[in-house]
């Protein structure tokens, strides 16, 4: 008799009793009787891919059979494998591999940076809600009124040919000139915003007309050598308390012409070889139109002459000297930052417009609910212990709903909010609020609540875990949020100055890898002192794809440190754009 050929394969034990039983059935009684095998089952359930028993008989047994994907752990080899092995998905796309939270010890990449450069000399003209305008540095000949229908701010109303210009030349590099300015525009009016120098006169000006009839309206550049931009539909909008925004600078040795609020360019404009780079330019504001009723209305104007940032931000930017950062969450179209008491909503980070709500003082934090279409929140006010949810379509005008009592919710001692999150794949409730606080034995825990009505007072406990490694001593602690089956958490690590990613699944959280490290990046790491940071994970392109994320963080220099008082920019909040799944070149 020959022996069996040798296998790799596992055979299922009732499998093979049954096999000897009835091949020895054959030989004794001529096969009269032959039992059946037992009937395969599908490899999809927790307990079947786990029994260490090939079920399906398909050769694979458990978690090497990619029918057991969702019922898998993903980390070591199971990183690289191109399988979705615990099911966890963002957005509708499955996370694989370096994607899924499990894997980011594997390495991410960085795509770009955008950080400010402190100590950058800057020369700032500017008027704000805090300042009346004109100041002392402008030049007028319209008139300063008080409208009641433009947020109760001053502003100068500029009839044709009447302008307002600065007062002395502004100096410094004209690869650096820069200039906003927020105005109404009446029917049948023509804004100029013009660069000019004492020698050759006007060396770029740029062209914002509103028409009488109800044709498009539309902007241009114009240089003094002749050169004209295209004319570039503005879609401006008289709009009651609100403003059209316009910036006019040089980048790449070009002139750029951005209606932001529109989200339109002009196609740039080299600038004149023949002007000097460091000629003293003077900045005019100028009203032209013959329609009845034509006039504008000039409400906030800055100008400048140094860069300091590596993204083409406006100087005008609120994350520039921002007073503290407090939540961030991005759409498919917007991102929404909290700064201060306000939102501040942009398309692509160039330039923001801050929202008419404001939000009193508390902890924040934010997400995008693509389910509604809208953003979402939480704010607790550590003061009284209490939490209000808040919404907006747009990251303008938010709703905040009625206070509840942390206290009915969970026993937590001096809880703080560090996270929320909408995630509608998550089982339990989509809506997850996270809380740092201390529990009944004195020690640290983060806690999660989930919500399946988004109700405020039906937030339950879900997880809970412990909290033993530093955080930040401004607020917010740290920063939480829930991506499939992981709890992500961003802190300070240890005391390097670094920021810390933290993972939890299931257990404690542990650290996985430092995102930020001011001692090693270039820009305005090496000077400011990082205060907090946040995480805004982005759906991957398609399934297999890398993650896409975006880190936010707030820094900024201290009285005691080297050129404080000398710098122009002493914080602000800056940003990375990194890839999950791919290492770092």
């Amino acid at each position: 008799m020959q022996r069996p050929l040798a296998t790799s394969r596992k055979l299922h034990p009732v499998r093979y009793e049954r096999t000897i039983a009835a091949t020895a059935l054959c030989l004794l009684g001529g096969c009269t009787a032959l039992f059946g095998y037992p009937e395969p089952q599908g490899e999809s359930s927790q307990a079947l891919c786990s029994n260490g028993l090939d079920d399906d008989f398909d050769g694979v047994a458990d978690c090497d059979d990619p029918r057991c994907d969702g019922y898998c752990t993903e980390s070591g080899a199971a990183c690289t494998d191109g399988r979705n092995n615990d099911g966890d998905s963002f957005a509708g796309v499955p996370l694989v591999d370096g994607a899924d939270p499990s894997c980011w010890s594997q390495g991410y990449q960085v795509t770009r940076r955008c950080a400010f450069r402190p100590g950058t000399v800057l020369e700032l003209r500017r008027w704000n809600e805090h300042e009346a305008f004109p100041n002392l540095d402008w030049v007028t000949s319209g008139t300063v009124e008080l409208a009641q229908t433009i947020l109760d701010k001053d502003v100068i109303r500029l009839l044709p040919r009447q302008f307002i210009e600065t007062r002395a030349p502004i100096t410094g590099a004209l690869t650096d000139m820069g200039l906003v300015a927020h105005v109404f525009l009446a029917p049948g009016t023509e804004l100029v915003l013009s660069f000019v120098s004492g020698r050759f006169g006007t060396v770029a000006e740029a062209h914002m007309v509103w028409p009488e009839a109800a044709d498009v309206s539309r902007m241009w550049i114009e240089t003094a050598a002749g050169e004209r931009s295209n004319e570039t539909s503005a879609g401006i909008e008289l709009r009651e308390g609100n403003y059209s925004q316009f910036e006019f600078y040089v980048s790449g040795g070009r002139w750029w012409l951005h209606a932001t609020d529109e989200g339109l360019r002009t196609a740039p404009v080299t600038v004149d070889p023949a002007v000097p780079l460091d000629e003293p330019l003077t900045v005019r504001i100028e009203a032209r139109g013959e329609a009845i009723g034509a006039s504008g209305l000039v409400e906030v104007v800055s100008t400048a002459r140094s860069s300091y940032d590596t993204c083409d931000r406006s100087h005008l930017s609120p994350l520039i000297n921002a007073p503290g950062f407090r939540a961030a969450a991005e759409s498919p179209e917007l991102r929404c930052v909290v700064i201060g008491d306000r939102a501040h909503v942009s398309a692509d980070g160039s330039s923001w417009a801050a929202s008419r709500s404001t939000f009193a003082a508390g902890d924040m934090a934010l997400a995008w609910v693509d389910a509604f279409q809208r953003f979402e929140g939480a704010r607790l006010d550590p003061q009284d212990g209490t939490m209000r949810f808040f919404a907006s379509a747009d990251c303008d005008v938010f709703r905040e709903s009625e206070p509840v009592s942390v206290a009915t919710l969970v026993e937590l001692q001096a809880p703080r909010l560090v996270g929320f999150d909408h995630h509608a794949e998550l089982q339990g409730g989509a809506r997850r609020v996270h809380l740092l606080g201390t529990d009944s034995a004195g020690a640290r825990r983060l806690v999660e609540l989930a919500s399946e009505t988004g109700d405020p007072d039906s937030y339950a406990q879900t997880s809970t875990h412990p909290w033993d490694a530093p955080t930040w001593t401004d607020d917010p602690a740290l920063t939480v949020g829930r991506l499939g089956d992981s709890l992500w958490v961003l802190g300070p690590d240890g005391d390097t100055g670094n920021v810390g990613l933290f993972l939890a699944t299931g257990a404690a959280p542990h650290f996985v890898a430092a995102l930020l490290a001011p001692s090693g990046e270039s820009g305005a790491f090496d000077r400011f002192r990082i205060q907090h940071a946040r995480l805004v994970p982005l759906p991957p392109d398609a399934p297999g794809a890398a993650l896409p994320a975006r880190v936010y963080y707030f820094g900024s220099l201290q009285p005691q440190d080297p050129g404080y008082d000398s710098t122009a920019v002493r914080s602000g909040v800056e940003w990375r754009d990194i890839l999950f799944g791919q290492e770092t070149p």
